[in-house]
């Protein structure tokens, strides 16, 4: 059976995580900040994730007790690529151009799960692509938090932006 996750903008800052129709957690983000905090709640788990770095490149995902439970960092200080620690185990972070702007996550070289632009009779759409039917929702939290300015700055006004992620 194949998975449909989608993403529903709730307000202008909370988003809702949406797989077969059955809610799984929300996301609320600091837009227009540097650190671009958000706060997520799914399942039985409430995660904070932001920015941290001079340059705010590294992410930090901690739980409801402040305690690291991810984060990731620039494989190289120039690449495009980083890594991303939780459970004692090492993902790639990748962000490419398949043919459009798409955020992937992958483990020993193969996607995972990915968010990417694609194109739905002629409107820009996110395209959430899943290698399998068992899913650890934390991923997709963080995909979502990076992914969230690429897909609005892809949208020319609110109206777009709603039709993008619905």
């Amino acid at each position: 059976m194949q998975t449909v996750k989608k993403w529903v903008r709730d307000s202008n800052t909370i988003f809702s995580l949406w797989d077969n129709n059955q809610q799984i957690g929300t996301m609320e983000i600091a837009l227009g900040t540097m650190v671009r905090m958000a706060t997520a709640q799914f399942g039985n788990q409430k995660i904070i994730i932001k920015k941290t770095g001079f340059w705010k490149n590294h992410l930090e995902i901690t739980d409801s007790n402040g305690q690291l439970i991810a984060r990731a960092y620039p494989e190289k200080w120039y690449a495009h690529s980083y890594i991303l620690e939780t459970d004692n185990k090492k993902f790639k972070l990748l962000i490419r151009n398949n043919p459009l702007a798409e955020w992937a996550l992958q483990d020993n070289n193969k996607d995972m799960l990915a968010y990417g632009l694609g194109i739905q009779e002629g409107k820009p759409i996110v395209k959430i692509t899943t290698a399998s039917a068992a899913t650890n929702y934390l991923f997709d939290f963080i995909l979502w938090y990076l992914f969230l300015p690429i897909a609005t700055e892809q949208s020319a006004d609110d109206l777009t932006f709603l039709m993008l992620i619905a």
